[in-house]
């Protein structure tokens, strides 16, 4: 196979990148000294403060006040039991099945519901 030989011309440099008219940028330049500003304020400074005792330095999870719990700190998984908050929709519990008749008559003759039976003699 041959190789291609080596070509003596110069070698080509991209074209430089240069800005197009149209229209200015949405966003003014910001300075070197000058932050970005959001609606919401910094908290940066502020003292949390607990909501058991109202006492700034410290939170209700390092509290001295709360009573510490007799179990090991474990991470909390909501359970079925309804202990706490749940986290989206409950889920159905499974319907029990029925010892007794159903309430009402039982030869069918009451109004209930779905569409009624039609009996031919």
């Amino acid at each position: 196979m041959e190789m291609r030989t080596v070509s003596l011309n110069i070698a080509v440099a991209p074209p430089k990148i240069t800005t197009l008219p149209g229209s200015p940028a949405k966003n003014r330049k910001k300075e070197v000294g000058e932050t970005k500003k959001s609606g919401k304020l910094p908290r940066t400074g502020l003292a949390m403060t607990c909501s058991v005792c109202y006492i700034r330095g410290h939170n209700k999870r390092g509290c001295p006040r709360r009573a510490p719990s007799a179990e090991p700190t474990a991470p909390a998984v909501a359970t079925a039991t309804g202990s706490g908050r749940g986290r989206g929709r409950p889920k159905k519990t499974p319907p029990e099945a029925p010892n007794v008749a159903p309430q009402g008559k039982s030869n069918g003759s009451g109004r209930g519901r779905g569409r009624p039976k039609v009996y031919y003699a």
